[in-house]
Protein backbone atom coordinates (compact mmCIF):
# COMPACT_ATOMS: atom_id res chain seq x y z
CA UNK A 1 0.00 0.00 0.00
CA UNK A 2 0.76 3.13 -0.91
CA UNK A 3 0.13 6.59 0.21
CA UNK A 4 -0.02 9.31 3.05
CA UNK A 5 -2.65 7.34 4.76
CA UNK A 6 -0.43 3.85 4.30
CA UNK A 7 -1.41 1.31 6.69
CA UNK A 8 -3.53 3.95 9.33
CA UNK A 9 -6.90 3.11 9.97
CA UNK A 10 -9.04 5.58 10.36
CA UNK A 11 -12.69 5.73 12.67
CA UNK A 12 -14.99 8.30 9.96
CA UNK A 13 -17.31 9.64 12.67
CA UNK A 14 -19.41 11.54 10.23
CA UNK A 15 -22.98 11.01 9.21
CA UNK A 16 -23.70 7.84 6.77
CA UNK A 17 -24.85 9.95 3.95
CA UNK A 18 -21.54 12.18 4.42
CA UNK A 19 -19.35 9.52 5.31
CA UNK A 20 -18.80 7.75 1.77
CA UNK A 21 -17.10 11.20 0.00
CA UNK A 22 -14.12 11.17 3.41
CA UNK A 23 -13.92 7.45 3.17
CA UNK A 24 -12.60 7.53 -0.79
CA UNK A 25 -10.52 9.89 0.01
CA UNK A 26 -9.02 8.06 3.02
CA UNK A 27 -8.72 4.71 0.70
CA UNK A 28 -6.82 6.70 -1.81
CA UNK A 29 -4.37 7.39 0.38
CA UNK A 30 -3.74 3.73 1.71
CA UNK A 31 -5.73 4.21 4.34
CA UNK A 32 -8.55 2.30 5.73
CA UNK A 33 -12.10 3.78 6.78
CA UNK A 34 -14.01 2.46 9.00
CA UNK A 35 -17.56 3.91 9.13
CA UNK A 36 -19.29 4.62 12.65
CA UNK A 37 -22.03 7.47 12.38
CA UNK A 38 -21.63 9.25 16.01
CA UNK A 39 -24.64 11.59 15.47
CA UNK A 40 -27.54 11.33 12.91
CA UNK A 41 -30.14 14.04 12.87
CA UNK A 42 -33.44 13.25 13.24
CA UNK A 43 -35.49 15.51 11.15
CA UNK A 44 -39.15 17.24 11.94
CA UNK A 45 -41.58 16.70 10.06
CA UNK A 46 -43.51 19.71 10.58
CA UNK A 47 -43.80 22.35 8.04
CA UNK A 48 -43.54 25.86 8.73
CA UNK A 49 -47.25 26.92 10.97
CA UNK A 50 -49.94 27.22 8.43
CA UNK A 51 -50.90 30.19 9.55
CA UNK A 52 -47.65 32.21 9.03
CA UNK A 53 -47.28 34.39 5.69
CA UNK A 54 -43.94 32.96 4.29
CA UNK A 55 -41.01 34.68 5.15
CA UNK A 56 -39.07 37.41 3.31
CA UNK A 57 -35.75 35.78 3.62
CA UNK A 58 -34.79 31.91 4.37
CA UNK A 59 -31.00 31.93 6.17
CA UNK A 60 -29.81 27.91 6.03
CA UNK A 61 -27.20 27.61 8.56
CA UNK A 62 -25.61 23.66 7.27
CA UNK A 63 -25.95 21.21 4.05
CA UNK A 64 -28.54 19.49 6.54
CA UNK A 65 -30.55 22.71 6.76
CA UNK A 66 -30.64 22.35 3.51
CA UNK A 67 -31.84 18.70 2.95
CA UNK A 68 -34.76 18.96 5.88
CA UNK A 69 -35.99 22.23 5.51
CA UNK A 70 -35.95 23.53 2.09
CA UNK A 71 -39.27 21.94 0.91
CA UNK A 72 -40.89 23.89 3.59
CA UNK A 73 -39.85 27.32 1.76
CA UNK A 74 -42.13 28.52 -0.83
CA UNK A 75 -40.39 29.14 -4.25
CA UNK A 76 -40.10 32.91 -4.48
CA UNK A 77 -38.33 33.61 -1.26
CA UNK A 78 -35.04 34.88 -0.76
CA UNK A 79 -32.55 32.42 0.15
CA UNK A 80 -29.35 32.95 1.95
CA UNK A 81 -26.55 30.18 3.27
CA UNK A 82 -23.93 30.32 6.02
CA UNK A 83 -20.87 28.93 3.98
CA UNK A 84 -20.14 27.65 0.32
CA UNK A 85 -21.24 24.12 1.58
CA UNK A 86 -24.22 25.16 2.02
CA UNK A 87 -24.88 27.32 -0.89
CA UNK A 88 -23.24 24.00 -2.82
CA UNK A 89 -26.87 22.48 -1.68
CA UNK A 90 -28.91 24.84 -2.26
CA UNK A 91 -27.67 24.85 -5.84
CA UNK A 92 -28.07 21.37 -6.40
CA UNK A 93 -31.69 21.29 -5.13
CA UNK A 94 -32.09 23.83 -7.78
CA UNK A 95 -32.83 26.88 -5.69
CA UNK A 96 -29.42 28.75 -5.32
CA UNK A 97 -28.52 31.05 -2.71
CA UNK A 98 -28.60 34.73 -3.80
CA UNK A 99 -27.29 35.99 -0.10
CA UNK A 100 -23.75 34.69 0.64
CA UNK A 101 -21.52 35.98 3.35
CA UNK A 102 -17.32 36.53 2.56
CA UNK A 103 -17.11 34.09 5.12
CA UNK A 104 -18.13 30.76 7.03
CA UNK A 105 -20.19 32.43 10.38
CA UNK A 106 -23.00 34.29 11.19
CA UNK A 107 -21.36 37.70 11.89
CA UNK A 108 -20.15 37.38 8.47
CA UNK A 109 -23.83 36.86 6.91
CA UNK A 110 -24.71 39.44 8.94
CA UNK A 111 -22.72 41.80 7.43
CA UNK A 112 -23.95 41.23 4.37
CA UNK A 113 -25.51 44.87 2.59
CA UNK A 114 -28.70 42.97 2.01
CA UNK A 115 -29.34 42.65 5.63
CA UNK A 116 -28.44 45.69 7.38
CA UNK A 117 -32.23 47.21 6.77
CA UNK A 118 -34.84 43.87 7.76
CA UNK A 119 -36.79 45.88 9.79
CA UNK A 120 -40.21 44.47 10.15
CA UNK A 121 -39.41 41.52 7.14
CA UNK A 122 -40.08 37.98 8.26
CA UNK A 123 -36.79 36.18 8.10
CA UNK A 124 -36.58 32.55 8.83
CA UNK A 125 -33.48 30.77 10.10
CA UNK A 126 -33.39 26.95 9.41
CA UNK A 127 -31.16 25.10 11.81
CA UNK A 128 -30.58 22.06 13.91
CA UNK A 129 -31.41 22.38 17.54
CA UNK A 130 -29.37 24.00 19.47
CA UNK A 131 -26.42 26.08 18.63
CA UNK A 132 -25.15 29.38 18.31
CA UNK A 133 -27.92 32.48 18.41
CA UNK A 134 -25.73 35.41 17.48
CA UNK A 135 -27.91 35.35 13.77
CA UNK A 136 -31.40 35.39 15.55
CA UNK A 137 -30.34 37.68 18.13
CA UNK A 138 -28.47 40.51 15.24
CA UNK A 139 -31.82 40.10 13.40
CA UNK A 140 -33.68 40.97 16.30
CA UNK A 141 -31.61 43.65 17.49
CA UNK A 142 -32.61 44.93 13.75
CA UNK A 143 -36.31 44.48 14.52
CA UNK A 144 -36.29 41.85 12.01
CA UNK A 145 -39.16 39.15 12.68
CA UNK A 146 -37.48 35.98 13.08
CA UNK A 147 -38.88 32.82 12.57
CA UNK A 148 -36.73 29.63 13.42
CA UNK A 149 -37.71 26.16 11.89
CA UNK A 150 -35.37 23.52 13.83
CA UNK A 151 -34.30 20.32 11.98
CA UNK A 152 -34.75 18.08 14.78
CA UNK A 153 -32.64 16.48 17.57
CA UNK A 154 -29.35 15.34 17.16
CA UNK A 155 -29.30 11.71 17.99
CA UNK A 156 -26.17 9.45 19.22
CA UNK A 157 -25.19 7.18 16.59
CA UNK A 158 -26.83 4.06 16.75
CA UNK A 159 -24.01 1.69 16.39
CA UNK A 160 -22.69 2.03 19.33
CA UNK A 161 -20.41 -0.64 21.15
CA UNK A 162 -21.50 -3.32 18.48
CA UNK A 163 -20.06 -0.94 15.84
CA UNK A 164 -16.94 -0.81 17.63
CA UNK A 165 -17.13 -4.94 18.16
CA UNK A 166 -17.68 -5.12 14.33
CA UNK A 167 -14.32 -2.70 13.66
CA UNK A 168 -12.41 -4.94 15.89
Amino acid sequence: MTGRLAGTGVLVTRPADRAAELAERITAEGGHAWPLPAVTIEPEAAALPPDQSPPDIAVFVSRNAVRYGLDHVPDGVTLAAIGPSTADALAAAGRPATLLPAGFDSERLLAHPALRDVAGRRVLIVKGVGGRDALRKGLEARDARVLLHGLGPRVIGRKGEQGLVEIG
